[in-house]
């Protein structure tokens, strides 16, 4: 049966009331979650399908659930209603430091602020990360997630200096990353050069958050890039390419 976008609308503010409920329910289990969380996951994925499901989800930005007026803020960020929803989190984020809504709210605008300001990451994409204990190790970009998101092999090298690409392009892979792209984006950890993927990743929006989550699942967590460093220091020295 085909659902219209009122169904869909309904979907998604419920599954995350439902969601909340459930996580701060003692005797809820890890299967209701599950279930609540498919549910808004699959309404915003059709929402954002098509012009008049954004319009409709944008509407959901003064709903009275601050975590569903948030959450839909979020989505709507990567959408033509993107302007609006960056409103709504510098509204929220006016709140008190403790209040957990205007918590959320700054920590989201900021990414969202950190990514337009920053130099767009490209799958192949090499680059030196500077290394606290000295000297650099090396990356290259071998997936994105989101905005922010990457996912990057770590090079079987180290170097007192930042490495040409002729050198680069014939280190072998030491093992994978995933973490944000602030520093890459940024230029904290320089871009070397670019070596297009033979085979980019192609799938659906869908497809693309399941293996990111699994990605994620795989690697141990998501981990932000400046307190990355001990783990590639780590990975260098057991390889015998640090002391």
């Amino acid at each position: 049966m085909k659902r219209d976008i009122e169904y869909y609308i309904n979907e998604f503010a419920d599954g995350l009331i439902q969601t909340r409920k459930a996580i701060l329910n003692p005797s809820s289990t890890s299967a209701d979650m599950r279930k609540q969380e498919q549910r808004y996951s699959k309404a915003v994925d059709k929402l954002r399908a098509t012009e008049a499901g954004v319009e409709a989800l944008t509407k959901l930005l003064d709903h009275e659930n601050p975590n569903v007026a948030l959450t839909a803020a979020v989505y709507l960020l990567q959408t033509s209603a993107e302007m609006k929803a960056a409103e709504t989190l510098r509204e929220y984020a006016k709140g008190p430091e403790d209040e957990d809504a205007a918590h959320c709210a700054r920590l989201r605008l900021a990414d969202w602020e950190k990514a337009r300001k920053a130099k767009p990451v490209t799958l192949g994409d090499y680059f030196a990360i500077p290394l606290e204990v000295g000297g650099f190790a090396f990356g290259r970009v071998k997936d994105k997630y989101g905005r922010v998101g990457m996912l990057f092999d770590l090079l079987r090298f180290h170097s007192e200096t930042v490495a040409s690409m002729a050198v680069l392009r014939e280190k072998p892979v030491l093992r994978e990353f995933i973490t944000d792209s602030d520093s890459l984006g940024n230029q904290s950890w320089p871009t070397v050069g670019n070596v297009p993927l033979a085979n980019p990743p192609e799938r659906t929006e869908k497809q693309h958050e399941r293996e990111r989550n699994a990605t994620i699942l795989r690697l141990g967590g998501y981990i932000g890039s400046e307190s990355l460093l001990p783990y590639i220091e780590q990975a260098l020295r057991e390889a015998n390419l640090l002391n």
